[in-house]
C-alpha cells in the first residue's frame, strides 16, 4: 500500500518541491506598472467626483463598477477556499465582465 501511495504521489508530480520559474520573476514589473496605472486612474475618478452633483457620483460608480466587481469576486474565491462561505454560482449580476483589450475606458467627469 505504502509504496503504491509512494508511485501514485509520483506520478501525480505531488511527492517533490516544484522549482519555480524563471519567467515569475520578469511578471514583478509589469504587475508593479499595472498597480500604479490603476491607482492612478482610481485617483483621478475620485477626484472626478463633486458630492453637489450626483451625476459625477453615478458616472464615478460606473466607472469603477468593473474593479468593485473584480474585488468582489476575488472575496468570494477567497471565502470559499477558506471555507468561510460559498462562492456564488451562475450569478449574472455579479459576474466579471467580457473585456476586450481594445474595450475604450470610461468617461471620467471633468
Amino acid at each position: 500500500m505504502r509504496a503504491a501511495h509512494e508511485a501514485y504521489g509520483e506520478v501525480l508530480g505531488i511527492t517533490k518541491a516544484h522549482e519555480t520559474p524563471a519567467d515569475v520573476a520578469a511578471l514583478r514589473e509589469p504587475l508593479r506598472e499595472l498597480v500604479s496605472a490603476i491607482g492612478d486612474y482610481l485617483l483621478q475618478v475620485v477626484a472626478s467626483v463633486d458630492r453637489e452633483r450626483p451625476e459625477t457620483v453615478q458616472s464615478a460608480r460606473a466607472a469603477l463598477a468593473p474593479l468593485d466587481r473584480l474585488r468582489q469576486a476575488a472575496a468570494r474565491r477567497a471565502a470559499g477556499k477558506s471555507g468561510k462561505g460559498e462562492p456564488a454560482e451562475n450569478d449574472d449580476e455579479e459576474a466579471l465582465p467580457e473585456i476586450e483589450p481594445d474595450a475604450p475606458v470610461p468617461d471620467v467627469p471633468q
